[in-house]
């Protein structure tokens, strides 16, 4: 047996909190919740506060659990929400309780800042886009109404910074989460003091910045007592909960983005640098920080925060309700179309969601939602519009087009989880195809045969999925197809079968579904999104997560990324892989290959794959390189790799399989 490691990892979200302990053992990484808390906004005198004590008497009780875990606990680290902090006197002591970003102290101290410094010129130093509750707004008004306070306060602690002094005594500035109080230089990664100084505010508030990874210190020896754990450092990670979870998202490639659903919804993209430009700026986009100095580039929707506070209000006033009650009930919602803003301030800290909802609706004239399935559609609609202007404003941000006509940038949709769960989660294939794209790309690539091939396994897929319509009647017609022609394999197919078929496949959807098969590219993506979160809660997933404890809280991210294809020909092909025997664990490349095929077609029992040592053979080149980043990732993670792959044209392209 090797070493095993046990560290400690805090989340606190705007809603709840959770501790879980991590353990390294044999290359095996297995994740245990120890301790879940509520975490409830606090309203005094018409101002909203967090409960911060209580959070951290909650941090303390997780320890405690951890303490009677009786292993030997290297490490914590701290996760938090944005923007919010605590001030500090000279004595190191707190300065009045952390006040909820979500309060209304913020009102109009953007238009007062803007007379200060420009905005566009604010937004060219920080990257960050505007939200009222940022820290810079904050602490202006802090300035204003509290000018005591902020006279008295020597230093500015971030909320997960704060829990660190708690445990430690040292007081630190992490990379990430400063990057949230728009105080921060976006391409230097340092304070912007002259900002800070053009504010009125003591720049000697702001600590010098720590980048995540950082060790911060150990627990003080009252904590240790108080907890009965000892001989654990705290260490800053990627503190910004955004910067965690995008840490931990399977993105595969420079161009593929994210969507993040929790309080907020982010939907962006990794960069090395900012984009500070007109359009970043006219579309309100930001640049936080992101782990290893890098940057996300993003957009903050507001998420499921009005999900789970419709929950929290149906609860109090009609009866108990679970998220995934929630989603059956809009399922079966007599109306689908209810549709809210989630940008519309009523939104932000509402008393009561149900009321804001209700009354938004019959304002804008849809008339009045009935229960809470067409509460829960208002909100699910709400939100799939903000994700479509969003993505395309990042398009004509970055300059890549989803849906052109001339170069038309293909994706796929399939599962972000933190934890793998193979083949149990749905992803669809091909997205962003038409017949007029499908010729576009027909003539580029002079492979008609390929496009044809892609599209009519779209239709299949996407149908399926998304639709629910079932493969067995696409499978009929392939057969069908297959018969007609006098031929065994899909592969024998011409490009004018393959029309032909995606002329049958579209027919059968709108027998099935009533309506024609959705050609907005953007159509397509909401909907294979919304089927991709869905499949969280098929039954396969359900019974895989029972028998991996695997906790049906943890839900699922969505990775939309640029295709790869291994259909273009027989320069191409796709295959899974293990880095060892799952059996025995020897060490060694173990999986299957197919030609000329794309990912369904090696687990479809219609053609007899390849050993993947024949891989070596037909594509040295690609094989070397595949070999290389198995390595590199069972270095990595110090455990046995399962993976998807294609080659496109001689090239290696691989992921995880979630």
């Amino acid at each position: 047996m090797g070493e095993k490691i046990y560290n400690l990892a805090f989340d606190f979200g705007a809603s709840s909190g959770r501790m879980v302990l991590c353990k390294l053992e044999d290359g095996k990484l297995t994740l245990e919740e120890l301790h879940r808390f509520p975490n409830h906004e606090v309203r005094v005198g018409g101002h909203i506060y967090w409960d911060l004590f209580g959070l951290y008497h909650e941090l303390k009780q997780g320890l405690k659990k951890a303490a009677a875990k009786k292993v030997p606990i290297q490490s914590l680290a701290i996760d938090t929400w944005g923007v919010d902090y605590g001030l500090f006197d000279k004595d190191g002591n707190l300065i009045g309780n952390p006040v909820n970003y979500r309060d209304s102290r913020t009102d109009g101290i953007l238009e007062e800042i803007g007379k200060i410094i420009p905005l566009e010129e604010l937004y060219n130093r920080t990257g960050i886009e505007f939200m009222y509750f940022n820290s810079i707004f904050q602490l202006y008004a802090e300035k204003k109404m509290r000018p005591v306070i902020l006279d008295n306060a020597k230093r500015i602690l971030f909320m997960p910074e704060l829990f660190g002094y708690f445990l430690t005594g040292i007081m630190y500035s992490e990379y990430t989460f400063a990057s949230t109080s728009q105080l921060l230089d976006a391409r230097k990664r340092q304070w912007d003091y002259d900002l800070i100084e053009k504010l009125g505010l003591n720049k000697e508030m702001f600590g010098d910045i720590v980048m995540p990874g950082t060790v911060i210190g150990d627990l003080l020896p009252e904590v240790e007592e108080e907890t009965g754990l000892k001989g654990v450092k705290v260490i800053a990670v990627g503190s910004h909960d955004t910067a965690s979870a995008v840490a931990g998202a399977p993105l595969e490639s420079d161009d593929a983005a994210f969507l993040s659903c929790g309080t907020w919804s982010l939907l962006g993209m990794v960069l090395d640098e900012p984009i500070l430009n007109e359009a970043s700026y006219k579309y309100n986009y930001t640049n936080e920080g992101s782990i290893d100095g890098k940057i996300q580039f993003l957009k903050n929707i507001n998420g499921l925060w009005i999900m789970q506070n419709l929950r929290r209000n149906w609860c109090e006033f009609e009866g108990e309700v679970s998220f995934p009650d929630i989603i059956r009930e809009a399922r079966a919602a007599k109306r689908q179309d209810f549709t809210i803003n989630p940008k519309d301030p009523r939104f932000t800290a509402p008393l009561n969601m149900m009321k804001e909802i209700i009354g938004y609706c019959r304002e804008t004239g849809q008339g009045t939602p009935e229960g809470l399935g067409e509460m829960a559609m208002a909100i699910y609609n709400g939100l799939t519009e903000e994700y479509r202007k969003s993505i395309q404003y990042m398009e004509e941000i970055t300059g890549k087009k989803f849906g052109d006509h001339e170069n038309p940038l293909l994706v796929s949709v399939r599962s972000g989880a933190r934890a793998s769960m193979p083949g149990m989660m749905d992803t669809i294939l091909n997205l962003g195809l038409n017949e007029t794209v499908v010729n576009v790309i027909a003539e580029k690539s002079g492979n008609p045969r390929w496009a044809w091939d892609c599209y009519r396994r779209f239709i299949q897929m996407y149908s399926d999925v998304v639709m629910e319509v079932g493969k067995k009647y696409f499978e009929q017609l392939i057969d069908a197809m297959k018969e007609k022609k006098g031929v065994t394999f899909d592969v024998d197919l011409t490009a004018e079968d393959l029309k032909e078929l995606a002329g049958q496949f579209k027919a059968e959807y709108k027998a099935k579904i009533g309506q024609d098969f959705p050609d907005d590219p953007k159509e397509q993506l909401m909907g294979a999104v919304k089927a991709v979160f869905r499949s969280w809660d098929n039954p396969r997933a359900n019974v895989y997560r029972r028998d991996n404890d695997i906790p049906y809280s943890w839900g699922t991210a969505v990775n939309v990324q640029s295709m790869a294809f291994g259909n273009m020909g027989d320069d191409c092909g796709t295959g899974v892989a293990f880095t060892r025997d799952p059996a025995t664990g020897a060490k060694g490349l173990f999986g299957e290959f197919l030609t000329n095929a794309q990912g369904e077609d090696v687990v479809a029992g219609v053609r007899t794959p390849m050993h993947i040592q024949e891989m070596e053979q037909k594509f040295p080149e690609a094989f070397k390189e595949f070999t290389e980043v198995c390595k590199t990732l069972e270095d990595h993670y110090r455990d046995m790799q399962d993976m998807e792959f294609t080659v496109e044209i001689g090239r290696a392209s691989c992921r995880e399989r979630v």
